[in-house]
């Protein structure tokens, strides 16, 4: 396997590790009153209005849930600003305030199709989930239509001493791998998030 692989693949783990570690992020809040209007919002990246993440290179509004505050970084990493970390963007981050537990929150994330050198979204999902310190056995990913489009959901976690669940979903939108990944405390919480995406809107202009 090349180094620039193994580089790749390394800095996807790192980003794993922190997708995975919710409940134990340490995110910068963004206050919904303070939120930037669109007419000021670079073309560069998504923005949030109101209670909607708002993508326009995706064709995407995603609104999420009214429990859960919008996030300007994780750990340190900048979220929603356009900046990439290797090949990955952090386009959206929203948690739940710390409870103390597994926190509930949806993280989107956008990779170049022929990252990790693959152009398929379930092997890409298989590569990138495989990795996460809190998965473990084989990947399985079940075909869902949301927005008109076909995704693809993986569950992950369960009654570990940490009690984390996950799910992730993602689809191929504009040269783009995109995922979105959730976490919760318990299973229905996780369906509860994934249902979020019921009503969102994918257009994928530039398919």
């Amino acid at each position: 396997m090349g180094s620039k692989l193994l580089n790749r693949m390394g800095l996807a783990a790192a980003s794993l590790t922190a997708i995975s570690l919710f409940w134990g992020l340490s995110g910068t809040a963004q206050a919904r009153a303070g939120l930037v209007p669109p007419a000021q919002t670079s073309p560069m990246h998504g923005s949030v209005e109101g209670g909607v993440y708002v993508d326009p290179r995706f064709g995407l509004r995603y609104t999420f849930a009214d429990s859960l505050e919008v996030q300007t970084s994780l750990n340190g990493m900048p979220v929603g600003t356009g900046q990439k970390n290797g090949d990955s963007e952090y386009l959206f981050a929203a948690l739940e305030k710390p409870t103390g537990h597994v926190r509930s929150g949806v993280f989107i994330t956008a990779d170049p199709i022929g990252a990790l050198e693959v152009t398929d979204i379930q092997h890409f999902m298989r590569l990138m989930i495989g990795q996460s310190p809190i998965f473990k056995g084989k990947v399985e990913l079940e075909p869902v239509l949301i927005a008109g489009r076909t995704f693809y959901r993986s569950n992950s976690g369960g009654d570990t001493p940490a009690r984390f669940y996950g799910a992730q979903v993602g689809t191929s939108c504009n040269g783009q791998f995109l995922l979105f990944w959730f976490s919760g405390a318990s299973r229905d919480v996780i369906d509860g998030l994934v249902h979020s995406m019921d009503n969102m809107k994918l257009t994928c202009p530039a398919n």
